[in-house]
């Protein structure tokens, strides 16, 4: 199996060095007069977790942290705070449609007005709340978001798939056991541990949405309906899988545990071809898929497996292989075409295989080397190291407030266009200022890592 790393990139403030790093004082939410007033400053030292974060078509970065919703310049300034009355979940990433932000939080879902942080109206509202049926495990499992078909898709362990509408209204639902002419698919077996699995996925130029069940099926359906187009029993692999759209009929399925990639036929379900790639660190791990539909993965071997919509491989990084790990997904930058990827350095790397299985252990991460590249055409444009140029990327301060990890970073990266060597995207929904060169402001810190040891 390949074993994850749980560690975490630590960027703290240079004055914060010596501090004491007990439990940090909780962040404090801003009134909507000082908001107003454009005194949107978090409260020093309070260190926080943020989940993973999105890009707003307006540039900034957007994640969640405990009961607040914040927003963040591209200096690391804050731009908003918005209150959420509950507490987030930082396993799930916040979405965004019509400029809107949805989240989850505890058993909800919130709805994010961001123009209304800065003025006396209620910034947030819950968009959707469920009673989990006693005895049961109902957690919400994943979300996705759709502007152009105006819904939001929700997955809750055991009970099923939730689509409704941006107005709120409850538009279809479906669960993993369906019946086709007289013929039960899906769950074919045992029914009552048998639940659907993973995010739902969309695929807006196929129209279509994709879900796996526990059984290691992967069902597609049509987004405008509860239609079913097929489903596909991968289950001879694995049942543990990731899927990405890709573009040009293909799908992406990774099956972490096997370090397999195979590509599907969006129209039949089929496998079209099967690659195999490195370790992956964690069992959540997503490719990441550019506007040419190359999809690339990060392995624990030091490695960035790209493969094309045809399922052709291409390998970077390699010299540099021995002694480093990827264990975070890359980051697309504004233009689609190329990512950021940041790969860890270590002292010391130890793979192991044993009946299909790979454990890897590693020691003493010194540095983070950060490369912008092109998989379609195999084009490094820019390599940057922290400690070094990147030492001074974040200013000091709001976001200094907050741990950092390495997601945060290469987002902020795509978000402040940090290298400008190719062009944005002028078709993409995101506003032109994104895409013009910044001039920022910056500060020193200092690397740490928390490394937990993985012993065989």
């Amino acid at each position: 199996m390949a074993m994850g790393v749980p560690w975490a990139l630590c960027l703290l403030a240079c004055s914060l060095a010596g501090a004491a790093r007990s439990e940090p004082p909780a962040l404090q939410k801003l009134d909507a007069g000082s908001a107003a007033a454009g005194n949107a400053r978090a409260p020093p030292r309070a260190a926080r977790a943020l989940s993973a974060p999105l890009i707003a078509d307006d540039g900034r970065l957007v994640a969640c942290s405990g009961k607040d919703l914040l927003a963040f310049e591209r200096d690391g300034s804050i731009a908003w705070v918005a209150p959420l009355g509950h507490t987030c979940n930082h396993s799930i990433s916040p979405v965004l449609a019509r400029d809107k932000v949805y989240l989850v939080a505890e058993d909800k879902v919130i709805k994010v007005t961001p123009p209304n942080a800065h003025t006396a109206k209620p910034a947030s509202e819950v968009f959707f709340s469920y009673n989990a049926t006693p005895g049961r495990s109902e957690q919400i499992i994943g979300m996705s978001v759709s502007g152009s078909y105006s819904s939001l898709f929700l997955t809750i362990r055991n009970r099923g798939l939730f689509v409704f509408s941006l107005q709120g209204e409850l538009q279809w639902s479906l669960g993993p056991v369906l019946d086709w002419f007289g013929h039960r698919l899906g769950c074919e077996g045992n029914v009552s541990g048998c639940y659907f699995d993973s995010a739902p996925v969309l695929d807006h130029s196929g129209g279509a949405i994709y879900i796996l069940n526990t059984e290691g099926k992967l069902y597609s359906l049509y987004i405008q309906s509860r239609a079913l187009r097929w489903i596909q029993d991968l289950s001879s692999l694995d049942k543990v899988m990731t899927v990405a759209p890709g573009n040009g009929g293909s799908l992406y399925v990774v099956f972490p545990r096997k370090s397999i990639v195979v590509g599907l036929d969006v129209s039949t379900g089929n496998i079209s071809w099967q690659q195999t790639i490195g370790p992956l660190s964690n069992e959540k791990t997503l490719p990441t898929v550019d506007s040419n539909g190359w999809m690339s993965i990060g392995s624990l071997d030091g490695i960035l497996y790209s493969i094309s919509p045809d399922g052709d491989m291409r390998k970077f990084l390699e010299k540099t292989a021995n002694d480093s790990a990827i264990h975070v997904d890359p980051v697309l930058d504004c233009s689609g075409f190329s990512m950021y990827v940041a790969k860890t350095i270590v002292e010391g790397k130890l793979i192991q295989t044993t009946g299909g299985y790979t454990s890897v252990s590693m020691m003493k991460p010194s540095r983070i080397l950060v490369n912008l590249l092109a998989p379609a055409i195999g084009t490094i444009y820019w390599t940057g190291e922290y400690p070094g140029e990147l030492s001074n990327l974040l200013s000091s301060r709001d976001l200094n407030d907050f741990v950092v990890d390495e997601t945060i970073l290469l987002t902020l990266l795509s978000a402040a266009r940090f290298d400008n060597t190719t062009q944005c995207n002028t078709r993409s929904k995101r506003k032109p200022s994104l895409c013009k060169p910044i001039q920022v402001k910056f500060n020193c810190f200092p690397l740490c890592f928390y490394v937990k040891w993985h012993h065989d």
